[in-house]
This record gives structure tokens, sequence and C-alpha cells, in this order.
């Protein structure tokens, strides 16, 4: 498995570990995993977790299908969206594996961009120099 598809089914596993156990998403929320150390598809959900958590309710399929309606009124976006929160529903994953996922999202999100950066930097040295480029 590349590392691209061992991040999304990471990130989806701890999706739907927040799906089934509401006081695991009041561990997320007050943790160090934040929204946007995910991909942009996980994103919508995780927010949608968090607003009905909000409201003491834990994410059903008709509260996102609401919440995704008040954002995109475009019919494949709203499909793509109900298709995902179906795929995510149907994994079952131990809430014993909260940790050890939220773990590996922070560390693919950090390498992801410390790569990038190095790339940056690759390229930037050729045309500024060293001195330039890691500013």
């Amino acid at each position: 498995m590349g590392i691209n598809e061992d991040r999304i089914k990471t990130e989806r596993l701890f999706i739907s570990i927040l799906l089934e156990y509401k006081d695991l998403v009041s561990d997320w929320l007050s943790g160090n995993l934040k929204p946007f150390y995910f991909r942009k598809e996980h994103q919508l959900i995780l927010s949608a977790i968090k607003n009905s958590f909000q409201k003491g309710e834990i994410l059903t399929k008709e509260s996102f299908l609401y919440f995704v309606k008040q954002r995109s009124k475009d019919d494949a976006t709203l499909n793509a969206y109900m298709f995902l929160f179906d795929r995510l529903t149907i994994l079952d994953e131990s809430r014993d594996n909260f940790n050890l996922l939220k773990d590996k999202i922070i560390e693919s999100y950090v390498s992801e961009y410390a790569l990038e950066y190095i790339d940056d930097f690759r390229k930037n040295i050729k045309n500024e120099g060293s001195v330039l480029a890691a500013r």
C-alpha cells in the first residue's frame, strides 16, 4: 500500500471511531490532532462531527446530509460525501486504536509537510543559493 493510500485508510479508520464513540470525539477535540492535519476530503465530515458533538449528539447520516446541504448545492458533491459517510460507517475499528491512529495521522502530516519544505528548499537553492533558500 502506498503512502497516500495508507494515510487515507488511517484517517478513515480514525473518523469511523469518532462516528461511533462520542467520548472519543471529546478526546479528539481537546487534543493536538487538528482538522487541517487531515486530507481535504475528510475535513468536512470532521467539521460535521464537531458540530454534532457541540450539540450533544453523535453525527448521523441524516444530520450529515443536512450539514452538507447547507454547504453545497451541487448534487455530485453531495453524493460523494454521502458515499464517503456510508463507507466510514461500515468500518469496524476498535476504539482501542484511537491513540495509535491519532499518532499515525500526526506523523503522516508532519512527514508530508517536512518533505514539501525540503523539496522547496532544493528548488530554491538552485536559484537563490543556500542562505536565501533557507529563509
